[in-house]
């Protein structure tokens, strides 16, 4: 055999009948239903899960027990909309390829909803590239249905490569006007740095307790389509089913420990430094100043001595001093009086700053500064150099204003 009928073997098509038995194969395998139309064909799986359903330590119980989301809990630029669960329409894509350019197909696309007191996962297989309208049609029949998209990564990847998909077979995307939460954003936001990375997988197995065995790995995917296409091996299939059902279930779970995470924003001493200042952040950007003010005071309640403790301390000082909160601000800075290094100055400095201007007590005013310079001299500053040249300077300056005021 030479090397080129030994190429033939893999890339000549397979004949029409195999297809259709490969189908029937997979279809019966994996408990699924062809559905034929005049568009194509497609494979169909349907899996339902009770309130009973657990997954990891969360159960879904827990979930349809609440009302609504918040949609202020997932974006900068949000409103006071409150979202239910049956808007919901949950989706995660399996490609051909790592990018979402014109020649990458989503031969697997999972949509969950959630319908009559269930999670319903439906995972539309594509068994070759002429049948995709077809399975879009049917795609689309289900997103048309609900006004808010939940995916992971899906901002970047999966729906501009489905609107793309959409777009070269001529057909209206039904992902136009929707509104799009994208969690992987709300999870670096809020967990960025804590865990290995921020990939599904590890924010399953930390927030969830989800541990997946046996699971196919991702970069594996295209590779056993390509596999199925040219020579009909459907059984490692299953495990890419397996898989991307498992993405669409977490997407639920893991919108709900955002919600939960954001509701108990104001509870003191439930969060870490890191947390309480992650979160105040997160309000701020939004506009929302007063509550992001509370989110981080309530915290100090607890406060340590560490470098997240500092930076919540820091923040929260600022806050207050944005909202012309002076006594606040003071007490605030009063956890930092006997920090180390430029900490001790900085607080020392700003108290100075805030009695002299707002509260009119020189005298008071006049004590932080001269504190700020007996430290500055002491060994045990610990400052560089350069720094001590720019303190020196910036207290020497206004210990001589506050001096010419007492006159």
């Amino acid at each position: 055999m030479s090397k080129f009928d030994f190429l033939d073997k893999f890339n000549s098509p397979r004949p029409l009948d195999a297809d259709i038995a490969a189908i029937e194969s997979f279809a019966l395998e994996i408990g699924g239903d062809i559905v034929a139309g005049e568009q194509g064909r497609f494979l169909l799986l349907s899996t339902s899960y009770p309130p009973g359903f657990a997954h990891g330590t969360c159960s879904l119980k827990t979930v349809f027990e609440r009302e609504y989301f918040d949609h202020s809990h997932f974006e900068f630029a949000a409103t006071d909309r409150k979202i239910a669960l049956s808007d919901l329409v949950l989706v995660d894509a399996e490609t051909t390829g790592l990018s979402a350019a014109s020649g990458t197909v989503a031969f697997l696309v999972g949509v969950g909803i959630v319908h009559d007191g269930r999670l319903v996962v439906h995972q539309f297989f594509l068994p070759d590239y002429p049948d995709e309208p077809a399975m879009l049609d049917a795609i689309a029949e289900i997103v048309e249905d609900r006004s808010v998209v939940v995916t992971f990564n899906g901002k970047c990847f999966d729906l501009p490569l489905l609107e793309t998909r959409y777009t070269m077979h001529r057909m209206k995307t039904p992902f136009a006007g929707v509104l799009h939460i994208d969690l992987l954003h709300c999870c670096r936001r809020f967990w960025k740095g804590r865990f290995d990375d921020t990939t599904l997988q590890t924010l399953e197995r930390e927030l969830l307790g989800v541990f997946r065995h046996n699971d196919t790995p991702g970069y594996l995917i295209p590779q056993l389509y390509f596999d199925y296409l040219r020579r009909g091996h459907s059984e490692p299939l299953a495990g890419v089913l397996l898989h991307n059902r498992l993405d669409i279930v977490t997407l639920l779970f893991l919108a709900d420990v955002v919600q939960n995470y954001l509701d108990r924003a104001e509870q003191s001493g439930f969060y870490s430094p890191l947390d309480a200042l992650r979160i105040s952040r997160f309000f701020q950007r939004q506009g929302n100043v007063e509550r992001a003010c509370a989110a981080a005071d309530r915290q100090l309640t607890s406060f340590g001595s560490d470098g997240e403790s500092t930076a919540l301390c820091l923040h929260t000082f600022k806050l207050h001093k944005q909202l012309g909160r002076h006594d606040d601000a003071l007490a605030t800075l009063a956890n930092l009086l006997s920090a180390k290094g430029e900490t001790r100055l900085l607080a020392l400095n700003e108290s100075a700053k805030i009695l002299e201007h707002k509260k009119r007590d020189i005298a008071r005013a006049t004590e932080f500064v001269v504190q700020a310079l007996e430290y500055l001299d002491s060994p045990l500053a610990e400052i560089s150099y350069t720094r001590v040249a720019f303190w020196n300077e910036t207290l020497d300056k206004r210990r001589r204003r506050l001096l010419q005021r007492t006159k």
